[in-house]
């Protein structure tokens, strides 16, 4: 599942930069709903809150959408951040379990 929303969130990222880059407002209004909807589903609230700010204003000038994405980026690595710690206290768990 994590590798999933993993690739999902690079898939998102790049199609938003791209629309930034080319100022088409639905495809960036399309992908920061998806990866809303990938964050909601994962329990990211702060992320897909930052997503769904990000798809209702999809009509904002590229400054604002630019300043939008470096949230969702910051956001994202949060995230990441917090799945690869729960990811090794996994494998710790599992680790300590398989030698006592």
């Amino acid at each position: 599942m994590f590798v999933l929303f993993s690739k999902q969130a690079d898939l998102a990222q790049d199609r938003l930069d791209q629309a930034c880059e080319n100022a088409q407002d639905e495809e960036w209004r399309s992908a920061a709903h998806k990866f809303k909807g990938a964050a909601a589903n994962l329990g990211a609230e702060r992320l897909s809150e930052v997503c769904f700010a990000a798809e209702i204003g999809f009509s904002q000038a590229q400054e604002v959408k630019r300043d939008c994405l470096s949230a969702i980026r910051r956001g994202y690595e949060d995230v990441r951040n917090f799945l690869h710690l729960r990811m090794q206290d996994a494998v710790g768990a599992v680790s300590g379990n398989a030698l006592g």
